[in-house]
């Protein structure tokens, strides 16, 4: 693996935890109301008027991961070495 690729897999893994510690989160008001309150640490989710608890929006979580490794693996791609 080159060196190019190495540093493209280190970036891909250090947006993924990132993503991972600091989720989206959202509130189910009620159900159809959905209230998003944004990205924060995992052990510290945000409140919705001091009394509900925001859950992680996991299919936001799962779009944004998914993306980040199609994109790096994308990038792997194009810095191959070409053979001849």
């Amino acid at each position: 693996m080159t060196k190019r690729r190495n540093h493209i897999l280190i970036a891909v893994i250090t947006i993924v935890g990132l993503m991972v510690i600091f989720p989206p989160f959202h509130v189910v008001y009620a159900p159809d109301v959905i209230i998003h309150k944004g990205h924060a640490f995992f052990m510290n989710p945000p409140k919705f008027q001091n009394s509900i608890v925001s859950t992680v929006d996991l299919h936001t979580l799962l779009v944004q991961v998914g993306v980040v490794i199609a994109l790096g693996l994308l990038a792997c791609y194009f810095m191959r070495e070409k053979r001849s």
